[in-house]
């Protein structure tokens, strides 16, 4: 196809869409990756395989649309990220149209050929789904209403905390963090299940915040990366760290998890004159309490490992520090084997214990003082968060004023009998016309080896071809190898983690076999999952069509090459 006439059916195409209210900006083939409401063009060639890869949240729902801008026979399939492959049926049109109502989330595979003739193809991936909103630095107040909320964590230089808190009392919605560059789900919590709790995203890394709602209007607060929490590695074994990770009284057990907030007397940072180079470092889950002692009981937090949080005060005989917590002070024991006292503390100032009679200060969340209105004319529920020493507790408030009446239907059924019609008696005659079943499809010959599959590191890319069996061609063989790779192990994209998945669509599947490293596997399987270097990043794979009367079948093979350093 000529480049003017491309421009030109490619103009026809974006000419219908705009009839019809979409509004596609259409990107010529090159990255890989597709985008939600994004159209692109591939070009594809005989005897070639061109796959492109998407990324889906749990729940999605998407429709993929491929567009035929020649005449050409397509053949395309859609891996799911649990590796199931969907072979798609053409319309009458000979164009491809797939939906998705509740996507699983991670990346799809789309893997398309030409079996006769070449041309292009213009792909659509649309969908409704919520847009992810940066996520800014600091901390973030967040109103969970009736609708899906999604958040894109960028990368930074140096690895953030990420602290979530929720209500106390019915704990945080329902959760899903997505790795940004492959899709995979890093961590999922159900709703109610924690009232908070904290981690350590690394370095270079993005990520998708997806929250879900739930019965009732939530509400939570997210610190990505705030000055509340200090990412460092702790110094060189020390003397105290020695002696720390030796002690059995780890004040680590309880599952409270709320965040702090309270005021002065409990060791007020506005106060601290402490030198800036004392603070303590987690190497485990430690409880955070309101005062210097396990009577100050429940906790009112836990901090995560691998934090480092300044020191703002100490008790008389430096057995507990005063950290900076979530923007408030709180006591951490530094007799237990998870902290790690850090810097020059000798002049950390001796802060006095609260009371434990109730009224000193205990942390607690930050105020959250949102109305949030639910219908027109129905209740209004206003959420307002009360402090209590120890830990918060949250009162709700629901007031009702009607703004409008509401008519009252009547319905006054009415039944006439009538003598009921007579039901014609339906009579079938089966027929039967022998016809000559239609002859068995055969795969056509091919080369001793079919295509190779070459697997650029940190991607995807496929194979496929045919066997058939009694007749035709009934083995095929397929060389593999990894592009990109640094031919020394030690350095980054020396090592690769390689995975290859067969898949099988056809008359049959159960007479297939795929032969490699010394075994035998069947369709829908992996037939190989192991790190490699530059010396082992080849192989070959045999298919082979065994038995079966008419057996014909197309095989693909997927194979996703990933640095391990």
């Amino acid at each position: 196809m000529s480049k003017t006439l491309r421009h030109i059916l490619t103009l026809g195409v974006t000419l219908s869409l705009l009839a019809v209210g979409i509004v596609p900006v259409v990107h010529p083939q090159g990255d890989d990756t597709i985008l939600y409401n994004d159209p692109v063009i591939v070009t594809l060639n005989p005897g070639e395989s061109v796959t492109r890869t998407f990324t889906a949240l749990a729940g999605d729902s998407f429709e993929l649309r491929l567009s035929r801008l020649a005449e050409y026979t397509l053949s395309a399939v859609l891996i799911d990220p649990s590796q199931t492959a969907l072979q798609l049926s053409p319309d009458t049109d000979g164009n491809f149209s797939y939906t998705v109502e509740s996507a699983t989330g991670g990346t799809y595979s789309l893997v398309l050929s030409v079996t006769d003739g070449s041309g292009d193809l213009l792909i659509q991936l649309n969908s409704d789904a919520v847009e992810p909103t940066p996520l800014a630095v600091g901390l973030t107040d967040i109103a969970v209403l009736d609708t899906a909320l999604r958040f894109s964590l960028a990368g930074t230089a140096a690895p953030q905390a990420l602290v979530l808190q929720g209500d106390p009392a019915v704990g945080l919605p329902a959760l899903t963090l997505i790795d940004a560059e492959t899709g995979e789900t890093v961590l999922t919590l159900a709703e109610g299940v924690l009232p908070g709790f904290a981690l350590m995203l690394p370095a270079e890394k993005s990520f998708l915040l997806a929250v879900e709602p739930g019965e009732a209007p939530l509400q939570m607060a997210v610190d990505f990366g705030g000055e509340s929490y200090v990412s460092a590695a702790p110094e060189s074994s020390t003397s105290d760290s020695s002696s720390s990770s030796s002690s059995s009284s780890s004040d680590s057990s309880s599952s409270d998890s709320s965040s702090s907030s309270s005021s002065s007397s409990s060791g007020d940072s506005s106060s601290s004159s402490t030198s800036s180079s004392c603070s303590v470092y987690f190497t485990g889950v430690v409880n955070a309490r309101y005062g210097p002692g396990l009577q100050y009981d429940p906790p009112v937090g836990q901090i995560a490992a691998g934090l480092t949080l300044p020191v703002t005060g100490r008790n008389a005989d430096a057995s507990w520090y005063v950290v900076n917590y979530g923007g408030q002070p709180a006591w951490v024991a530094a007799f237990v084997g998870a902290t790690t006292v850090q810097g020059d503390c000798a002049q950390v100032p001796v802060v006095a214990a609260p009371p434990l009679d109730g009224t000193g200060p205990g942390p607690g969340t930050p105020t959250y003082t949102p109305t949030v209105t639910l219908t027109p004319g129905g209740p209004t529920y206003t959420y307002t968060p009360t402090y209590t020493p120890g830990g918060p507790t949250l009162t709700y408030t629901s007031s009702y004023t009607p703004t409008s009446s509401q008519p009252t239907a009547t319905y006054t059924p009415s039944y006439t009998p009538t003598n009921p019609p007579v039901q014609p008696t339906a009579t079938y005659t089966p027929s039967y016309t022998p016809t000559t079943p239609p002859a068995a499809q055969e795969a056509p010959p091919d080369a001793n080896f079919n295509n190779p599959l070459n697997i650029p590191l940190d991607n995807t890319a496929s194979v496929l071809d045919f066997v058939s069996y009694p007749g035709g061609d009934t083995v095929d063989r397929v060389r593999w190898d990894i592009s990109g790779m640094n031919p020394n192990p030690s350095l980054p994209g020396g090592r690769a983690r390689l995975v290859i998945a067969v898949s099988c669509f056809g008359t049959g599947t159960e007479h297939i076999t795929f032969f490699t490293g010394g075994q035998t596997y069947t369709c829908g399987q992996t037939i190989v999952d192991r790190e490699v270097t530059y010396d082992s990043r080849t192989g070959q794979v045999t298919i082979e069509a065994i038995g079966g009367s008419g057996t014909y079948v197309q095989w693909v093979l997927t194979g996703t090459a990933t640095r391990a350093n």
